[in-house]
């Protein structure tokens, strides 16, 4: 195998699969900089999804409410329960 192709390989395989891996981010990065704005569809599509995301956060601050109350209800229980058992009871 001529060695200029074994370079020419390697390279092409160290510039260029980086560069396919991160086109999405330099494409936009090369969109924020020529300052192209999003179409309505794009928009639309964005707000929905953070719309959907909002709401799910807010379910689950709910839950993690839930979870902490039921928490603080397990430890007063298991506090009383150890209270009202006496030092030289082993059960």
């Amino acid at each position: 195998m001529d060695p200029f192709l074994s370079v020419a390989i390697i390279v092409a395989i160290v510039v260029g699969l980086p560069c396919l891996l991160m086109r999405p981010l330099l494409v936009a990065i090369a969109d924020r900089i020529a300052g192209k704005k999003y179409n309505s569809k794009e928009l639309a599509e964005m707000k929905s999804r953070m719309a959907s995301m909002e709401q799910e956060l807010r379910a689950l601050r709910v839950q993690v409410i839930g979870i902490e109350s039921s928490q603080e209800f397990s430890n007063k229980l298991l506090e009383n329960l150890r209270s009202e058992r006496e030092p030289g009871d082993d059960n």
